[in-house]
């Protein structure tokens, strides 16, 4: 990991096990960030990403740290190596760091207040909420100060929770369903940018588009027995088409709601295999209206092993799933 020191802004290269306590900052880019080759050979001062260096710096010392971690130059992106190493480590880093400064373009001290809280201005047309990279740095941090673009405080994280829930539709439980901002620069970036809330690594493909966000769901497969990454739904599509299990889009989970888990001791596993996903359901044949798009084939509910925190354990929800071929079954929307 390669830190600032806040007090002479020189790079320090640290092994994971010797890190000392740090600051991170978190912002959403402009044109002229100034690179890792940039500050090391002092150049770039005249950058407008150099004032913000210089604000993270006078903060970080503030809050009584001599480090602090920036994405835009602590990271040589010229290395695909080392850009990969870092969005792979990248949640770790934002949890792991003692404070989260979030800088908040586009939000002025001189903003009408909100009407809820005083002291904060109006946040719903920020940009930073609506970006896929921040989620994690929103999440991750045990706690998150705000700064206005004149690096005034707006406040915490831990006071504005029911304030950014409302912003993000992250319920409070998280912040102290999944509602996620879908704004990237690339396509890749809205699967990589959540691989670390969801505990995994994969190496960045760019280029592979939305395949991304399926690779993430076999790596969490991997990794979990939850059900309900099954739960989901794509409006937009029509309902003669068949899909897979899997979601094309985190947007496909906009309207799942908050899902918990129920744990059976007798949950047969389920995995992808190079014929798909092989995963045991409880399944009942469902006569529908839906049914005329599906010719002579059988329309069949497959029960998910999750449930609503609304509802009893036992009221599980159900996807449609229509049998293409001999040991072959397509989601049909």
């Amino acid at each position: 990991m390669r830190l600032l020191c806040a007090k002479d802004l020189s790079f320090h290269e640290l092994e994971d096990d010797i890190v000392p306590p740090y600051a991170v900052l978190s912002h959403t880019w402009s044109r002229n960030e100034v690179s890792f080759e940039e500050m090391k050979n002092g150049r770039g001062k005249d950058k407008e990403g150099f004032a913000k260096i210089l604000k993270c710096a006078e903060k970080t010392l503030e809050f009584g740290l001599d480090y602090f971690w920036i994405d835009t130059c602590c990271v040589d992106k010229r290395s695909s190596a080392e850009l990969s190493e870092a969005i792979n480590s990248m949640y770790k880093w934002y949890r792991e760091a003692v404070i989260c400064f979030a800088h908040l373009s586009g939000v002025s001290k001189n903003d009408p207040p909100h009407r809820e809280y005083p002291t904060v201005t109006s946040l719903e047309t920020c940009r930073w909420f609506r970006r896929g990279w921040t989620i994690q740095e929103l999440l991750a941090p045990s706690e998150v100060i705000f700064f206005s673009e004149e690096w005034e405080s707006v406040g915490k994280k831990s006071v504005l929770t029911k304030h950014i829930s409302a912003i993000t539709n992250i319920q409070e439980a998280v912040l102290a369903c999944l509602g996620l901002p879908s704004e990237t620069t690339r396509p890749e970036d809205v699967a990589y940018c959540l691989m670390g809330i969801f505990g995994v690594n994969m190496p960045l493909l760019y280029g592979e588009g939305d395949k991304a966000f399926l690779r993430l769901q076999e790596e969490i497969i991997k990794t979990s027995e939850d059900h309900s990454i099954f739960a989901w739904a794509d409006e937009l599509t029509s309902p003669c088409l068949y899909s897979g299990l899997l979601a094309q889009s985190p947007a496909h989970f906009a309207n799942a709601g908050h899902l918990n888990f129920y744990h059976r001791g007798d949950l047969d596993p389920f995995s992808m295999t190079n014929r798909g996903l092989k995963i045991q359901l409880q399944m009942n044949p469902v006569k529908s209206p839906r049914s005329k798009h599906i010719g002579d084939a059988t329309l069949w509910h497959a029960f998910l092993n999750c449930y609503g925190s609304s509802t009893a354990p036992t009221n599980t929800p159900s996807i449609y799933l229509v049998r293409a071929k001999e040991l072959s079954w397509h989601k049909d929307d």
